[in-house]
C-alpha cells in the first residue's frame, strides 16, 4: 500500500511534501488473433522524478525550482518556473502527481477584487516563463489565501488548505475535482464552527482518505473522516500542553501513521514533534527533534521518504545568508545533526513556502509478456532501459500482463490457461496461481482495489477475480462476447474489452452488477487491445485496420479519431490512468460526460 505523504502548506512561510514514489501501471490489453503471434503486451509501472519542488513565496522571488535527486550544500536548481505567465502569486505550497504534473497554491492574486489567491498546475518538466496548464481561481471557487495542497491518492481529488474565511472566518479545507480549472466551486468545503479549524496551514491524506490538518493559530492538529464535508466536526483532536506543538505549520505521515508535525513558533517546540499514529488528545510526542545541533530555525515544512528518512524546511533566513532544508535519518530524535543539508546563495532559497518530492527519477520501468520465450520481464528505467530482468518462472506464451500499485504483476499465461501473480515482495520470486477453470485467456487488467480482470479468449468470456477471499471466487461479467482478447478497467471499474471476434469494442458497466453491454462506437476489424483514461477515453490497436484509434468519452463514444500512422497489425495499447494505478494524473482534457 503506498501512503502519498501529501504536503501541507505552510502559514507564514514553510512547507514541506515529501511525495513518496507509488507504483502505478497502465491497464494494457494483451492481443493476437488467431494461432499464436508476434505481439507482445507491455506494461508501465508509474515512477516520479525523485527532483525536489520548492515553492518560494518571497514577493522578489514567486518561483517554484527543482533541484535533482541527491542535491546537497550550495545546489544550483535544475528547472525554474518563474516569470509573469506562471500566474505564480506568494506561492506557499507545491504537490506532485504521479506524471510530475506540479500543482501550488497560490496565497494571493488570482485576479478576485480581495485577491484572494489560485491553484496553478503546470505540466511535468515545465521550467521558465511557463503557463499553468489549468488555474483554478474566481469568486466561485471559495478560495481564500490557500496555503496548503495535497492530492487525493485514489482519485486525484485537490485538496486546499485556506488560512482566512470560511463560514467562521477562521478557514476552510476547499475540495476540487482532479479535472477542475477555471472559476469552479468546490465539490467539498469543510468550514465551520464545528470544525475545529483555525488558521489550517496544510494538509494531507492518509491512504483511506482520512484528513488531517494542523491548525497553527491553535497549535493542534484536527483529524477528520474520508469524505467528509461541511460543518463537521473532526474524528480526533491533538491539542494541550503535554503536545508541545507551537504553532504546527506542516504534517506528514509515514507507513504506519505515525504523525510528524513542523512547529515554527519559538514558545514550544520549534522543531519537530511525532505523535503516535491514533493520537488523540492532550499526548506527549513520541520523539522530538530541536536544538542548536539540528539547524532547524522555525521549521514551516516537513515530508518523509519511503525510507523514514526526515525532511524540514526552516524559513527564517535573518540568522544565515539563505533559508535551508535539512533532513534527518529514519527514528531520529533529539538535539541530532542534520545528514544533508540544501543551503547557500546557487540554491536560490529565500522564503520557501512548500517542498514536494517526486519518485524514482529515471521513468517507469516496463513490464513485458515474452511469449515466444515463454517469460515475463521487466526492464529497468535506471540506467537508459538496458537493464532486463526476467521474473518468475514456468509461463507457457504468455500474452497478458498488467501491474497493480504496489508493483505486483498479473499474468495471463495463455498456453497454461491460468491467470498468475508474481509478488514484487521477495524481487518478483514468489508466482501465484489466481483461479481456476481459464481457458487459453490472453487479455488482463487489475483495478484499484487489486481485482482482477481476465479476457479468457477461448471461453469467449470476461471475468472478474476477486482480491477479496485470496482470488479464490470468480465472477463471469456480462455475455455475448466472441474471442475477447483485450480488457481494461477505469477508476469506476467499469472493464472495457476489445471483442475481436464481433469487431467490436464493448463497455460493460459496474454499475447494475456488470449485466448492461455498450459498444462503443463501429468500424473495426479484429481490435485486440484495448486501454482508457482518467477521463473515460478508450484507445484501440484496431489489428486488422493496422491503426490505432481514440473512442472520445464526451459524445457518448460516437467520435472515433485515427492516432498516428504506420502501424502493422497493432497487438496492444496503452496509457497512463493513475486514477486506477497510482497517483493521481491530471488528464487536460474534458471529462467524461
Amino acid at each position: 500500500m503506498c501512503v502519498s505523504h501529501v504536503k501541507y502548506a505552510v502559514v507564514p512561510t514553510l512547507a514541506i511534501l515529501l511525495l513518496t514514489s507509488c507504483g502505478g501501471s497502465t491497464t494494457l490489453p494483451t492481443p493476437i488473433v488467431g494461432q499464436q503471434s508476434q505481439h507482445r503486451t507491455v506494461q508501465h509501472n508509474s515512477s516520479s522524478c525523485p527532483c525536489l519542488y520548492v515553492a518560494d513565496e518571497d514577493a522578489a522571488v514567486n518561483s517554484v525550482t527543482v533541484y535533482a535527486s541527491g542535491a546537497t550544500g550550495n545546489a544550483t536548481p535544475i528547472q525554474n518556473i518563474q516569470g509573469s505567465y506562471t500566474g505564480l502569486s506568494q506561492p506557499y505550497d507545491v504537490a506532485v502527481d504521479g506524471n510530475n504534473d506540479i500543482y501550488v497554491a497560490n496565497a494571493t492574486g488570482g485576479g478576485t477584487s480581495d485577491n484572494s489567491g489560485s491553484i496553478t498546475i503546470y505540466a511535468a518538466g515545465a521550467t521558465g516563463n511557463a503557463t499553468p496548464i489549468a488555474t483554478i481561481a474566481g469568486s466561485s471557487t471559495g478560495l481564500h489565501r490557500p496555503e496548503g495542497i495535497a492530492l487525493d491518492p485514489v482519485n486525484g481529488d485537490i485538496y486546499v488548505a485556506n488560512a482566512s474565511g470560511g463560514s467562521s472566518s477562521t478557514g476552510s479545507i476547499t475540495i476540487y475535482s482532479s479535472t477542475a480549472n477555471g472559476n469552479v466551486a468546490p465539490i467539498g468545503v469543510i468550514a465551520g464552527s464545528s470544525t475545529g479549524l483555525s488558521s489550517p496551514a496544510g494538509l494531507t491524506l492518509d491512504a483511506s482518505g482520512n484528513i488531517y490538518v494542523p491548525n497553527a493559530a491553535t497549535s493542534t492538529i484536527t483529524v477528520y473522516a474520508a469524505g467528509s464535508s461541511g460543518n463537521v466536526a473532526p474524528t480526533r483532536t491533538i491539542a494541550g500542553s503535554h503536545t508541545k506543538m507551537g504553532a504546527p505549520y506542516q504534517l506528514a505521515l509515514d507507513s504506519s501513521l505515525n504523525i510528524y508535525v513542523a512547529n515554527a513558533s519559538s514558545k514550544n517546540s520549534k522543531g519537530l514533534t511525532v505523535y503516535a499514529a491514533g493520537a488523540n488528545g492532550n499526548v506527549a510526542p513520541l520523539d522530538t527533534i530541536k536544538g542548536g545541533s539540528t539547524k532547524l530555525d522555525y521549521p514551516d515544512g516537513i515530508a518523509l521518504d519511503s525510507s523514514g528518512n526526515i525532511y524540514a524546511a526552516s524559513e527564517d533566513c535573518k540568522s544565515s545568508s539563505t533559508c535551508s532544508i535539512t533532513e534527518y535519518a529514519a527514528g531520529s530524535n533529539g538535539n541530532v545533526a542534520p545528514t544533508n543539508t540544501i543551503e547557500g546563495a546557487a540554491t536560490g532559497l529565500k522564503q520557501p513556502a512548500g517542498i514536494a518530492i517526486g519518485g524514482s527519477g529515471a521513468g517507469p520501468n516496463v513490464f513485458v509478456a515474452d511469449t515466444y520465450n515463454s517469460a515475463v520481464k521487466e526492464i529497468l528505467a535506471a540506467g537508459g532501459y538496458t537493464t532486463i530482468n526476467t521474473l518468475g518462472s514456468g509461463f507457457n506464451d504468455p500474452y497478458g500482463v498488467a501491474v497493480d500499485a504496489s508493483g505486483n504483476v498479473y499474468v495471463a499465461d495463455t498456453f497454461n490457461s491460468a491467470v498468475k501473480e508474481i509478488l514484487a515482495a521477495g524481487g518478483y520470486t514468489t508466482v501465484n496461481t489466481l483461479g481456476s477453470g481459464f481457458h487459453f485467456p490472453r487479455g488482463v487488467a487489475v483495478d484499484a482495489s487489486d481485482n482482477v480482470y481476465v479476457a479468457d479468449t477461448n471461453d469467449n468470456t470476461v471475468k472478474e477475480i476477486l482480491a477479496a477471499g485470496g482470488y479464490t471466487t470468480i465472477n463471469t461479467l456480462g455475455s455475448g462476447f466472441l474471442i475477447p482478447y483485450g480488457v481494461a478497467v477505469d477508476a469506476s471499474d467499469n472493464v472495457f474489452v476489445a471483442d475481436s471476434g464481433n469487431n467490436a469494442v464493448k463497455e460493460i458497466l459496474a454499475a447494475g452488477g456488470y449485466t448492461t453491454i455498450n459498444t462503443l462506437g463501429s468500424g473495426f476489424d479484429n481490435p485486440d487491445g484495448v486501454a482508457v483514461d482518467a477521463s473515460g477515453n478508450v484507445y484501440v490497436a484496431d489489428s486488422g485496420h493496422s491503426t490505432v484509434k481514440e473512442i472520445l468519452a464526451v459524445g457518448d463514444y460516437t467520435t472515433i479519431n485515427t492516432l498516428g500512422s504506420g502501424f502493422d497489425n497493432p497487438g496492444s495499447v496503452a496509457v497512463y490512468n493513475p486514477l486506477v494505478q497510482g497517483p493521481a494524473r491530471r488528464d487536460h482534457r474534458r471529462p467524461r460526460q
